[in-house]
């Protein structure tokens, strides 16, 4: 299992920094595990999020779809 992220956890020790940093992690690896590209990913969710307006749009972002 490949380490990741280990130089740039340095702002974890704020419970801001740590929530983002595992909130993040986790769409990377979900990514991987549903074998769709992480930075296409990353990239995608933060257009799409000021569009959603119902649970449904909110949904339709997750990777529970693939």
């Amino acid at each position: 299992m490949q380490v990741n992220g280990r130089k740039a956890w340095s702002f974890t020790d704020a419970p801001n920094g740590a929530t983002a940093s595992a909130q993040i992690s986790s769409l990377v690896e979900t990514s991987k595990v549903n074998d769709q590209e992480p930075n296409t990913l990353l990239l995608d969710i933060p257009k799409r999020l000021p569009r959603a307006q119902s649970m449904a749009d909110y949904e339709a972002l997750l990777l529970l779809n693939c």
